[in-house]
């Protein structure tokens, strides 16, 4: 459980996955290399526009890679080479090489920075149907993760006596308090060198330790923000629920909200757990009510604007 040593630096061989890809792939098409690009793409009655969402490897900053089905420019290269781009979790699997179109190129899991990728469907929705309005969307989360914090229970900074004082002095003629005061400012630096001396030669023996659980803590944090989902989630409720009536759209969020932060992506183990903590939260008065009436929007659609 500790960092990746493996020959490729990851927890996971990517080859079973890659054969349980095809394995599938091959069932539903008959081919283990069927291509991404849906060839009724266009047909309604036939086709179903999907994407998947993916990070350049060598260009993370840049934006998310979609691997379409649809659209001027569908992806050409095969399913199974879009599943490993989308799943390719950093530190889980080594990054995912494919390599259409030329010259190829590797990425890594869409969720680095697009873990909820609610936003990116709306935006994905408004240029397929080009004018027309959304008309639903459902979100299914895998657990509220914990707030990231980069403090970790730090109390502020008490103050000491001599700040005290200086702050509060007492009240004494101006002379008087002149003179207390440059022997409190004198005074504390004379402590305040003492302590550097020592702080100084203590961190000889202790700088790099400590620098090291830092540089891991926030690796930890930084992980967190990268891959969090309650930001997304908050934005697309605001515009569901616009001021702008003609703008609004139903949307559904179905996120356990306690239980599931400790459970790691790795951990599949605890799949009894995940379904139990689902089951729970399933069954709250308030989600069985939202779970009712968006399958009740799911059986009767509205029809899109524009098709």
């Amino acid at each position: 459980m500790g960092v990746p040593v493996g020959e490729n630096r990851c927890r996971f061989d990517e080859r079973p996955l890659e054969t349980a890809l095809k394995g599938i792939i091959t069932e539903t098409t008959g081919d283990e290399n069927a291509s991404m690009a849906d060839p009724h793409d266009g047909n309604p009655e036939k086709s179903c526009p999907v994407f998947v969402v993916a990070t350049e490897g060598q260009d993370a900053s840049g934006p998310p890679k979609l691997f379409r089905s649809y659209g001027f420019d569908k992806d050409q290269c095969s399913v199974w080479q879009a599943a490993r781009a989308t799943s390719a979790a950093p530190s889980y699997f080594p990054p995912a090489w494919v390599d259409i179109p030329p010259p190829g190129g590797w990425y890594i899991d869409g969720g680095l920075k697009r873990n909820n990728p609610s936003e990116v469907a709306l935006a994905e929705a408004r240029r397929y149907w080009k004018s027309a309005k959304c008309v639903l969307i459902v979100s299914i989360g895998t657990g509220v993760q914990k707030t990231a914090d980069f403090i970790e229970n730090q109390e502020p900074p008490e103050k000491s006596t001599s700040q005290q004082l200086i702050a509060d002095p007492p009240t004494l003629t101006g002379g008087m308090k002149r003179g207390i005061k440059r022997d409190i400012m004198g005074l504390a630096k004379t402590v305040a060198s003492t302590a550097v001396t020592f702080t100084g030669a203590a961190a000889q023996y202790s700088r790099i330790p400590g620098g090291v659980m830092t540089l891991k803590r926030f690796a930890q944090e930084v992980v967190k923000l990268s891959t969090e989902s309650e930001d997304t989630h908050r934005n697309i409720w605001e515009r569901a629920n616009s001021d702008d009536h003609s703008q609004r759209f139903p949307y559904y969020r179905f996120n356990v909200p306690s239980g599931m932060e400790e459970i790691g992506l790795e951990e599949w183990k605890n799949m009894t757990r995940i379904g139990a903590l689902t089951r729970g939260y399933i069954r709250t008065p308030s989600v069985e009510k939202e779970v009712a009436e968006c399958a009740a929007s799911l059986h009767t659609p509205s029809s899109f604007e524009g098709t």
